[in-house]
């Protein structure tokens, strides 16, 4: 049977006295010695200490932890290495606050020295309050033993990885697209821009490219980016999609006919009448010649025309 708590019962106490037993009685140090079977690595994203521990970012290491006392429970041998994430962009983020410095250049007139000892001082600022928040909520992480990946070893461990990978040929050279910090000028990871994507209107714009070899007709393209039209070389048009030929008049007197996506005429042109001339496939498109919308800095290499996308 067990033992009836007292009424009201005052789960904060019976909390801390359970920690304080398991700390006196070092549970965690037993459980841990209490395995025979074959030993299992639980590797898990570090966490950043230059911010202090939120809901959030504390939810995956109390699910983890639940995950490795049950297989302790069974007999399973886990060893859960913990450590702490020392860089990043945010990590950058921080220190520029705290330095008052605003752009990649301030940065450069700084030092690049100091300002990687200014970021390595943010990285630990709140190593107690996550070492305090994982002892207060019960999760069993050795914080006093913890690495980092600021740590030479850790620095050695994953270039002896890439070396290895370079040693199979499995690591490639590419030029792509990246998306980068517009106030420090730092490439984004995927994990970085997730942290910071938010819905947001913006000026999107339609403009007209009219066709070299009848100038009387254009295509009518939207561009969701207007402030990248200048360095515009080429327009997609989709090889299955349906475009049309259009008539319509213009408000300030005259005709012009426009090539768009019969899908789009609607939206383009609402309760507008416009008549159309010719209905196909984007594929008919591929090739078609038009007029650059400036003519200040032309390309060297053949551009200004349809390709299908």
């Amino acid at each position: 049977m067990f033992k009836m708590p007292p009424s009201p019962f005052k789960i904060n106490l019976q909390e801390e006295e359970t920690l304080r037993f398991w700390k006196s009685h070092h549970i965690f140090q037993k459980a841990s010695q209490f395995t025979s079977a074959p030993e299992y690595l639980l590797l898990e994203q570090p966490p950043a200490a230059f911010a202090r521990p939120g809901l959030a970012e504390a939810r995956p290491y109390l699910l983890a932890d639940a995950l490795v006392r049950y297989q302790r429970m069974r007999g399973q041998g886990i060893r859960r290495p913990f450590g702490w994430q020392a860089h990043g962009l945010r990590v950058e983020t921080q220190a520029e606050r705290r330095l008052g410095l605003v752009s990649s250049q301030q940065i450069a007139a700084y030092g690049q020295a100091r300002f990687n000892d200014a970021c390595h001082k943010v990285s630990f600022t709140y190593t107690l309050e996550w070492e305090r928040f994982f002892e207060r909520s019960g999760c069993w992480i050795q914080g006093e033993e913890a690495f980092s990946t600021l740590d030479d070893d850790y620095l050695l461990a994953v270039w002896e990885v890439v070396k290895a990978l370079s040693e199979k040929d499995l690591l490639y050279a590419e030029e792509r697209m990246a998306l980068t910090c517009g106030r420090c000028d730092t490439p984004l990871s995927e994990w970085e821009i997730a942290l910071g994507r938010q819905e947001a209107e913006q000026a999107t714009a339609y403009v007209r490219m009219p066709l070299v070899e009848d100038p009387s007709t254009s295509l009518l393209v939207w561009s969701p980016a207007p402030w990248m039209l200048p360095a515009n070389s080429a327009v997609a048009a989709n090889p299955d999609e349906t475009f049309v030929i259009v008539e319509h008049e213009l408000p300030e007197g005259g005709k012009e006919k426009l090539i768009l996506a019969r899908s789009r005429v609607e939206a383009v042109f609402g309760p507008t009448k416009v008549r159309v001339y010719e209905s196909f496939k984007g594929q008919h498109l591929k090739g078609l010649r038009y007029r650059p919308l400036f003519t200040f800095l032309l390309p060297e290499k053949p551009a200004y025309f349809v390709v299908m996308d």
